[in-house]
C-alpha cells in the first residue's frame, strides 16, 4: 500500500467518526440520516483503463448517501502533508456540494453541513 493511500486511511480512521457523530448530533433535514463519502485515491491511468467512475447516489430506502469521487493520486503523492491535508478536506467539501446540487428535491441542508464541515475540519490538525 502506497503513503499517499495510508495517509488517506490514516485521516479517515481519524475523522471519520467524528464527522458520524457530529452528523447524528445536527439535523439536516429529513431525508438524509447519514452520509457515506468514500475518498478513492488513484491515478488518471487506473481511472481510464478500468472505465471507473465516480459515484453520487442517494438511497430513499435507508436515507443514506454513497458519495465517491476521486482524488488524483499522482496530485497526492507529490505535496507536502499540509497540502494533502487541504486536498482531502477540499475533498470532502467538494463530495457535500455535490452531492447537494444533484439532489436539489431532498430535505436536506447541505449548504449548513457544508459550513459546519468547515467550521469543523478547520481545528483539526492532522
Amino acid at each position: 500500500m502506497s503513503p499517499a493511500t495510508m495517509y488517506i486511511m490514516d485521516m479517515e480512521r481519524v475523522i471519520s467518526p467524528m464527522l458520524e457523530n457530529f452528523f447524528k448530533e445536527k439535523k439536516y433535514g429529513n431525508d438524509v440520516e447519514s452520509f457515506y463519502l468514500i475518498s478513492p485515491c488513484v491515478s488518471r491511468k487506473f481511472i481510464k483503463d478500468t472505465g471507473w467512475k465516480e459515484r453520487n447516489m442517494y438511497s430513499k430506502m435507508d436515507k443514506s448517501t454513497d458519495v465517491r469521487l476521486f482524488i488524483d493520486w499522482e496530485t497526492f503523492i507529490s505535496v507536502s502533508r499540509e497540502e494533502r491535508k487541504k486536498m482531502y478536506f477540499e475533498h470532502i467539501y467538494q463530495s457535500i456540494e455535490q452531492f447537494g446540487k444533484k439532489h436539489p428535491k431532498l430535505d436536506f441542508d447541505w449548504e449548513r453541513m457544508l459550513k459546519d464541515m468547515k467550521d469543523v475540519l478547520s481545528n483539526i490538525d492532522l
